[in-house]
């Protein structure tokens, strides 16, 4: 009896002292993480290419093991006040997590970033720590994956009508494939911290009807899961159907693991599908459906909707491509302005008399 309580005396002090120990690495390690960041405007603008894009390890000692990231792949852009309210509030609720846009440029040197001269964007850039610009060319992010013949020398995707957005879709996959971590679209605005969300590693989401969309979605580098999904994407790729890729993302996952993208069927479907892949439904960014999104988010009878939204989900995805041509008045009551005077309030500041 007496070596068994020593045994178990033993045991929980080295139980106590490898949590103590953990504990206080994690906060070391993120305190050194956020001492990197806390530098000048400028060393938060870098390139991307070549060197931490084909060097996973250095990417990594840079910004730690999860990032969320951005694209930009137009050639000029002046970044809404709509887009810096989804930095904005990202970077309020994620404060230890690098966030990174990246803009694709035709010349990997070139430090002249198409969005700069955003009067919001520069307000947030120098009051935010942990929000970074990276360039690269496409060609480079392409390089030595098995989307690179596909994307300069596929006649489909180069006559394609939606070829900017659709090389778009394949440039996320990229990314995530060569540095991994969490991509967003522009268009979501955060409503609280995405720690559980971006502890799930590989995920993808379903909403309602849609099925799998790829406006948010997460996989650690070199993930088999997103090998696959950009290798059916390329080879039924439709180039005169707009949301091509995540259509094919939908019936990949439909007849590989027997699921069903039926009306609602997101919501219930368990988060652990897979061992290795969780498909989340909508109670992350979509408290409106596609459909009913413009009713929901500019007609004030929907805005205690908003509201509860904002204690059940994770943010909203306000689908810009159809609602972006909207605007409000940014001390109305109509639900998209509430949501950005609580989540956004430094934008919405600089927006002027509408957001």
């Amino acid at each position: 009896m007496r070596w068994i309580k020593i045994f178990y005396t033993v045991a929980v002090f080295v139980t106590l002292t490898i949590f103590i120990y953990n504990t206080h690495l994690t906060k070391y390690l993120r305190a050194i993480n956020q001492s990197k960041w806390k530098t000048s405007l400028p060393s938060r603008i870098f390139n991307l290419t070549p060197f931490l894009l084909d060097d996973p390890f250095a990417f990594k000692q840079m910004f730690g093991e999860q990032v969320i990231l951005y694209i930009e792949t137009t050639d000029s852009v002046n970044l809404k006040p709509r887009d810096v309210c989804s930095l904005e509030s990202v970077t309020t609720f994620n404060p230890t997590v690098p966030v990174i846009i990246v803009v694709t440029v035709t010349n990997h040197t070139s430090d002249q970033l198409p969005f700069y001269n955003s009067t919001s964007f520069q307000s947030l850039m120098n009051n935010t720590q942990n929000l970074f610009v990276a360039w690269a060319t496409i060609p480079d992010i392409a390089k030595d994956t098995i989307l690179e013949q596909f994307l300069f020398n596929d006649t489909r995707i180069l006559n394609s009508k939606y070829r900017p957005a659709h090389v778009g879709d394949f440039v996320r996959f990229l990314l995530l494939w060569k540095l991994g971590g969490v991509y967003l679209d522009f268009d979501i605005m955060i409503f609280k911290s995405l720690a559980p969300i971006l502890n799930l590693k590989n995920f993808v989401i379903a909403t309602f009807s849609n099925g799998v969309i790829n406006a948010a979605m997460g996989f650690e580098r070199h993930n088999p899961w997103l090998n696959l999904l950009m290798n059916r994407s390329q080879t039924n790729y439709y180039p005169t159907y707009y949301p091509s890729t995540p259509q094919i993302m939908t019936l990949t996952l439909h007849y590989i693991l027997n699921i069903s993208f039926n009306a609602g069927a997101a919501d219930h479907m368990k988060s652990q599908v897979n061992e290795s892949l969780h498909i989340i439904g909508s109670k992350t960014f979509f408290p409106f459906d596609y459909e009913n999104v413009v009713l929901a988010m500019f007609n004030t009878n929907f805005t205690k909707y908003m509201e509860k939204a904002f204690e059940t989900h994770y943010g909203i995805h306000t689908w810009n491509r159809r609602t972006g041509y909207i605007k409000v008045e940014v001390n109305s009551s109509k639900p998209l302005a509430v949501a950005a005077r609580k989540f956004c309030p430094r934008t919405i500041s600089l927006a002027g008399a509408f957001f």
